[in-house]
């Protein structure tokens, strides 16, 4: 069993041991927390093997992806970008609708979220086009312009139908120029003009004409302005759980009855009143039943899996693959990071999953081709610099 395992599983066994865990913890918190979906399909069981079929998917997605090198990634998402802004624009045009919003797109019976692969492609193209400006000593700054309208196209096409996903495109688009070496008179000047853009748009919302394209505004705009109002409760006043505030308010009560053990895995008793407990909130769920040691275990991984990535990327003989695997554990990190902050009340509600936790079949999916991306360039990574190593010595 081992010498199989060391012949067909290569990369980073750290990597692998992360993905596997929160696969495991995935499979035991859905059994938990889809007592809703188990109501609404009269099946307890059924959402649950549902859940775990889109995961062991994901593993053979990510063996798979693992096995072929990564210096083959910009010449195939190059087309593959292309064809997500085709997507991204029908599901804006056609998309299907739930929540009030359509992030979905329905073809051949498939239902799928576009911006999830729109994320990915995204932070291949800006990694590649970063490490060639760095490869042909050209400054980075010439690439600023190239960055920015990925970017651009990007986060627009998402922002109709889901603004915190149009924000982690930025954050990533950001982080990547970063990591390119994109000068910080650049970068800072960017930061300003999109924060100013963006207070002033926050600002304009209530007058904002009843179209389509700000659809979604006022709900972003009552969900800011909802949270900022329970910061400046008083205390000592009568708490009182409405509409508005009930899943947040239920995952609170997940949250502080949890204590430092939980209540035990199988024992929750929020997930019967929170209807995305098995999504956005899932991560209260994992409090309430595995206490502040589960949930601490659980940002820990999402640590490790980054401080790895760093380690992957420092041992990287190129451009390329480095700021790549730094993209792609960053976007799984500041996803995860955004999601627990929501369900822990530190930001209004986002609508991001929990990577690899949270149901969804488009990001698990997804969310794997990460890690066989991260698998794969830690394995012939390692190869090229071990060649390097012996080019060296025979100098």
């Amino acid at each position: 069993m081992k010498e199989f395992i060391q012949k067909n599983f290569k990369g980073d066994k750290i990597v692998w041991i992360v993905f596997i865990v929160l696969i495991v913890i995935s499979s035991m918190e859905m059994y938990s927390a889809s007592s809703s979906l188990a109501y609404k399909q009269a099946s307890y069981i059924s959402p649950v093997w549902r859940h775990i079929g889109f995961l062991g998917f994901g593993f053979l997605i990510a063996f798979f992806v693992h096995l072929f090198s990564y210096k083959k990634y910009p010449a195939v998402f190059l087309l593959l970008s292309l064809l997500t802004v085709f997507l991204l624009i029908l599901s804006l045009l056609m998309g299907v609708s739930a929540n009030n919003a359509s992030r979905w797109l329905a073809l051949g019976g498939v239902q799928f979220q576009p911006s999830e692969l729109a994320k990915l492609c995204l932070i291949v193209m800006l990694s590649h086009f970063l490490a060639k400006a760095q490869e042909d000593n050209k400054s980075t700054d010439g690439v600023f312009n190239k960055c920015l309208i990925g970017i651009a196209i990007t986060a627009i096409l998402i922002f109709p139908e889901n603004l915190s996903t149009a924000l982690l495109v930025c954050f990533i688009g950001f982080a990547l120029m970063w990591y390119g070496r994109v000068s910080l008179k650049r970068l800072f000047a960017l930061l300003a003009v999109v924060l100013t853009i963006a207070v002033v748009f926050f600002i304009s919302i209530p007058y904002l004409p009843n179209v389509r394209v700000f659809h979604r505004a006022k709900v972003w705009y009552n969900r800011v302005e909802m949270f900022q109002e329970k910061g400046g409760e008083d205390k000592q006043s009568t708490f009182k759980i409405n509409d508005e505030n009930y899943q947040e308010s239920h995952a609170k009560i997940a949250v502080s009855n949890s204590h430092l053990w939980g209540r035990g895995i199988g024992n929750s008793i929020e997930r019967d009143f929170l209807p995305q407990a098995y999504s956005d909130f899932i991560f209260a769920i994992i409090i309430e039943e595995t206490g502040l040691i589960g949930g601490g275990f659980v940002v820990l991984l999402y640590l490790v899996l980054f401080y790895r990535a760093g380690y992957i990327a420092k041992r990287c003989t190129s451009a390329f693959p480095a700021l790549l695997v730094l993209g792609l554990s960053t976007m799984i990190l500041l996803q995860a990071f955004m999601n627990i902050a929501v369900a822990v009340g530190v930001i209004p509600v986002t609508g991001q999953t929990l990577p690899m936790i949270s149901r969804g079949g488009t990001s698990i999916l997804v969310i794997s081709v990460y890690f066989g991306m991260i698998l794969s360039v830690s394995r012939y990574g390692e190869v090229d610099q071990n060649t390097e190593e012996v080019k060296n010595k025979e100098v």
